[in-house]
């Protein structure tokens, strides 16, 4: 789990930027920060998606988890 965790981090930090347009020259602080991000709909709609997906794995596992394995000895 640890090693496809780690590739997981390694590929998605390769992948190019999905950086909206506009002026980002407010961001001087963590609560300007959180701000800007609960009041940009892009970033709401990226922060849904990863709790999602989050949520789709986490089930995944669990129920792979619980299965009876299939698998001989």
């Amino acid at each position: 789990m640890k090693t496809t965790l780690t590739i997981a981090i390694l590929m998605a930090s390769t992948l190019p930027s999905l950086a909206h347009p506009g002026e980002h020259g407010e961001l001087t602080s963590l609560s300007s920060g959180l701000a800007h991000i609960a009041s940009s709909p892009f970033h709401v709609v990226l922060i849904l998606a990863a709790i999602a997906v989050g949520f789709a794995a986490w089930r995944y596992l669990k129920k792979r988890e619980q299965a009876p394995s299939d698998r001989a000895g």
